[in-house]
């Protein structure tokens, strides 16, 4: 007479691995916790722009939101504008946190991206950046100014190889955040330079 087995466990769809049946349980657990704790601040500071190459930086996280020390992490949006290539040798901007005019010292950030990057005439790159910051993102509000303070350095290169410059920009400017806070503290936000 056979003998029937009786299985508990239905199939994976990776095989009969009793030991691999969690992992969707665990994926789920980690897009979950993903989800629960976004990034606290999300802003897109214009580091640069003119009619050749604009340059924006989109904070997509904050590591340690509270301070003393953290990190941002984000993307760096490059669009260069030109009929030529662009060599970046230099992308830095320090953002410092501001009451009426004057550093407060609530948060004061460096952020940068690896160079040299190479902007091919007429194309946007995105490159990731991540920058120290000292200071708290949660002590930030709607309407908060910043001290915007770039320095980019780059060349033009035409099609023969030539390159022209360097050129650098290094003028600081003040942004003010506005926005409508969404959910989880997170913001969605605009930024006005001058």
């Amino acid at each position: 007479m056979p003998s029937k087995s009786i299985r508990t466990i239905a199939n994976a769809p990776w095989g009969r691995k009793r030991f691999l049946l969690p992992l969707p349980i665990l994926s789920v657990l980690l897009l979950g916790t993903a989800l629960a704790s976004p990034g606290v601040l999300r802003m897109t500071v214009n580091v640069f722009s003119d009619t050749n190459l604009t340059i924006l930086a989109s904070v997509q996280n904050v590591v340690h939101p509270s301070g003393p020390t953290g990190k941002l992490v984000g993307l760096m949006t490059v669009t260069n504008h030109a009929s030529t290539d662009t060599r970046i040798t230099v992308g830095t901007a320090t953002i410092e946190s501001l009451t009426n005019g004057i550093p407060d010292g609530r948060i004061t950030a460096t952020i940068s991206f690896n160079v040299p990057l190479v902007v091919p005439a007429g194309a946007t790159v995105k490159v990731p950046f991540t920058g120290p910051f000292s200071g708290s993102v949660l002590d930030l509000h709607f309407g908060d100014s910043f001290r915007v303070t770039p320095t980019v350095t780059w060349f033009s290169v035409s099609a023969s190889g030539a390159a022209q410059g360097p050129y650098t920009y290094a003028q600081t400017k003040t942004c003010t955040i506005s926005g409508t806070p969404l959910p989880s503290s997170v913001w969605t936000t605009t930024t006005a330079c001058t």
